[in-house]
C-alpha cells in the first residue's frame, strides 16, 4: 500500500467533511480575488490609467492617452466650463492674429509665399486656423506637423497628423530626447464614387522621419518610410521623460464634472420642493379630508395661473414655501474654483461678473496675462522653428529662391550660410513675429514710452534706430490691423522716408541737418497729435 493511500484511510468521515468545506472556502476565496482582479483591471483602463510597456513609470499608454483626448474632445463639446475656459485661452492668445515678417526682402518673399498659401492658410497660417490650433492643442496637448517638401523648388506645404494615429516615436537609443522616427497606424478609407459608399479601410503602418534626419532609411520593420515628408512634434503638459503630452484640460475635467452634477442635483431639489405648490388645512374626518383632496387635485388641474381660491370657514390655503432651502447652488462654488485652478482662468471669466471689478476688467489678472504670454512665447518659437526649416530648405533646392550655402555640425545637424545683397552683406535670416498686445492698455502712455525710447527725450544722439521698426511698433501701439500693409505704402522700395510735415524747407536745406533731428521733430509732430486725440477722446467720454 502506498504512502498516500495509508495517509488517506486515517482520515475519518469528520475529516473528510471538514478538508470538503476548505476546499469549497477556498475555492469561493479565489472566485472571489479573481472577480476584484477583474474590477481592479477595468479601472485600470478607465480613462488615462492603462500602463503598458518600457515607459510604463513614466507615462501613459497609448490607449489611456486616447480615451484622454475623446475625454477632453466631449467635454469641450458639452461642458460650459471647460468650453469657456478653452476659448478664453484661444481668444486672448490667437484672437487678434500674428505679424511675420523677415528683415530681407528675399527671405521675406519665401516666408509670405508659405504664408500665403491656399493649403497652408487653410491648416496652420489663417486666423481660423490659428484659432483652431491654439483651441486644439489646450486639447490634445500634441502636435504632429508634417512637413511636405518639394525637392527640386524646395516650396514646403504643412499637415498635421490626428495624435490618436502616431503609435509610438523612435527615440535615440543613446539620447531619449532625441527622436528619429514616428510610427503611425491608422485605417484608410476609400470613397467608391461608383456606389456612394465607404468601403472598409485597412490597416496600414507607416514611418514618418524626424525633421532633423537628413537621409531617413527606406523601411522599418518591412514597412515604408516617407520620403519628402517630415514631422515637427511639438508637446505641452508633459515631463521629463514622457514622448508625449496630456490634455491640459485633464486636472479639470472631473470637477466640471462633479460641478454639473451638483447642478442637476440641486435643480432636482428645487423641482422636488415646488412639486406641491400650496397647503391647505381643513377639518374634519379622514374621509372628509380624502375627498376634499381629490377635489383639489382636480381643481387645481383646470385653473390657470392667477386664479382665486374661495373656500369656507375652517379651511385655510397657503403656498409651500421654497426659499431658505438647506442646499443653496452657492454652495458648489468650490467645484468650480477647482476648474479656475486647473485651467487657470480666472472664476468671473465663467459668467459670474459679480466676483469681478473694474480693475480686473481693465488691467487682466498678472498670473493670466503671464499664461497667455507664455503661449503666444511658444507659438513664436513654433513659427520660428517652421519658417527656418522652409529657408533651408529653399537653399538646398536647385530651383529654389534664396542662394547659400548648407553646412554640417559633427553631429549631422544642417545650418545654412544665405549668399550676399546687392551691397555685398551677408543676407538677413531674421524674422520678425510678434502679437498685437494682450491688453488695451492707455495709447497715449505706450506711444509716449516709444518715442521717448528713441529720441531719448528730445536728446540729439547718434542714430542707431531703424525707422520703419519703429513705425511699425508705432502702429501696433496705434491698434493698425493692417501693418505690412501701411508700411508698403509708408517706405516704397528704393525711396527715402517723407520728412516731417512743414520741414520741406529750400532745396538742400535739409541735407544739412542732423538726420537724428529730424526724426525727433517728427515724434514730437505724432505726440503732439495723439495728444490732441486723447484729449478728445477724454471729453467725448465726459460728454
Amino acid at each position: 500500500m502506498s504512502i498516500l493511500k495509508k495517509a488517506v484511510n486515517k482520515f475519518t468521515g469528520k475529516d473528510i467533511d471538514r478538508l470538503e468545506e476548505a476546499v469549497q472556502g477556498s475555492n469561493e476565496t479565489i472566485e472571489y480575488l479573481q472577480e476584484s482582479i477583474y474590477q481592479l483591471e477595468q479601472q485600470l483602463q478607465e480613462v488615462g490609467w492603462q500602463q503598458l510597456g518600457a515607459w510604463s513609470q513614466k507615462e501613459f499608454s497609448r490607449e489611456g492617452l486616447r480615451q484622454i483626448n475623446m475625454m477632453a474632445r466631449i467635454y469641450f463639446l458639452k461642458n460650459p466650463l471647460i468650453k469657456r475656459a478653452v476659448l478664453t485661452q484661444s481668444q486672448y492668445v490667437m484672437g487678434q492674429g500674428i505679424n511675420i515678417e523677415a528683415e530681407d526682402e528675399e527671405v521675406d518673399q519665401v516666408v509670405q509665399d508659405f504664408l500665403d498659401d491656399p493649403k497652408n492658410r487653410q491648416e496652420l497660417t489663417e486666423q481660423q486656423a490659428l484659432m483652431q490650433k491654439e483651441t486644439e492643442l489646450q486639447l490634445f496637448s500634441n502636435f504632429f506637423f508634417v512637413l511636405f517638401v518639394n525637392r527640386a523648388t524646395g516650396k514646403v506645404r504643412v499637415r498635421t497628423i490626428d495624435p490618436d494615429e502616431i503609435e509610438d516615436i523612435i527615440t535615440n537609443p543613446e539620447d531619449s530626447k532625441e527622436p528619429w522616427y514616428y510610427k503611425r497606424v491608422y485605417y484608410a478609407r476609400k470613397y467608391n464614387m461608383e456606389t456612394g459608399q465607404y468601403e472598409e479601410g485597412h490597416q496600414q503602418v507607416v514611418y514618418y522621419p524626424d525633421w532633423n534626419i537628413r537621409r531617413p532609411r527606406g523601411t522599418i520593420g518591412g514597412h515604408p518610410v516617407e520620403q519628402g515628408a517630415y514631422i515637427y512634434h511639438v508637446s505641452v503638459n508633459k515631463l521629463t521623460g514622457m514622448k508625449f503630452g496630456v490634455s491640459e484640460i485633464y486636472a479639470a475635467c472631473d470637477w466640471a464634472r462633479a460641478y454639473k452634477e451638483f447642478l442637476e442635483n440641486w435643480a432636482s431639489l428645487v423641482k422636488s420642493l415646488q412639486k406641491f405648490a400650496w397647503k391647505k388645512k381643513t377639518k374634519g374626518t379622514q374621509k372628509q379630508v380624502e375627498n376634499l383632496a381629490k377635489q383639489a387635485q382636480s381643481s387645481f388641474q383646470e385653473l390657470e395661473a392667477g386664479a382665486t381660491a374661495v373656500m369656507g370657514q375652517g379651511n385655510d390655503l397657503e403656498p409651500v414655501k421654497t426659499q431658505g432651502a438647506t442646499i443653496s447652488a452657492q454652495d458648489g462654488r468650490h467645484l468650480k474654483l477647482m476648474v479656475s485652478a486647473a485651467t487657470g482662468i480666472f472664476e468671473h471669466y465663467f459668467g459670474d461678473p459679480s466676483t469681478g471689478n473694474l480693475a480686473t476688467a481693465k488691467a487682466m489678472e498678472r498670473p493670466m496675462e503671464l499664461m497667455f504670454r507664455d503661449r503666444q512665447q511658444l507659438w513664436k518659437s513654433i513659427f520660428q522653428e517652421i519658417l527656418n526649416f522652409i529657408i533651408k530648405q529653399s537653399v538646398k533646392a536647385p530651383q529654389g529662391l534664396l542662394n547659400g550655402e548648407v553646412y554640417q555640425d559633427d553631429q549631422g545637424y544642417e545650418f545654412i550660410q544665405l549668399g550676399n545683397d546687392t551691397e555685398g552683406e551677408e543676407r538677413s535670416k531674421m524674422i520678425n513675429i510678434s502679437f498685437p498686445e494682450l491688453l488695451e492698455k492707455d495709447t497715449h502712455a505706450r506711444v509716449e514710452a516709444i518715442i521717448n525710447a528713441f529720441t531719448h527725450q528730445g536728446m540729439q544722439i547718434k542714430p542707431f534706430y531703424n525707422i520703419k521698426y519703429v513705425t511699425r511698433l508705432l502702429l501696433q501701439a496705434l491698434g493698425e490691423d493692417n501693418i505690412d500693409e501701411k508700411l508698403e505704402e509708408m517706405f516704397p522700395e528704393g525711396e527715402q522716408p517723407a520728412l516731417p510735415a512743414g520741414q520741406e524747407g529750400e532745396e538742400g536745406a535739409e541735407s544739412n541737418r542732423h538726420p537724428n533731428q529730424l526724426f525727433i521733430e517728427a515724434m514730437q509732430e505724432l505726440r503732439e497729435q495723439v495728444q490732441l486725440l486723447a484729449g478728445e477722446e477724454g471729453n467725448n467720454g465726459r460728454s
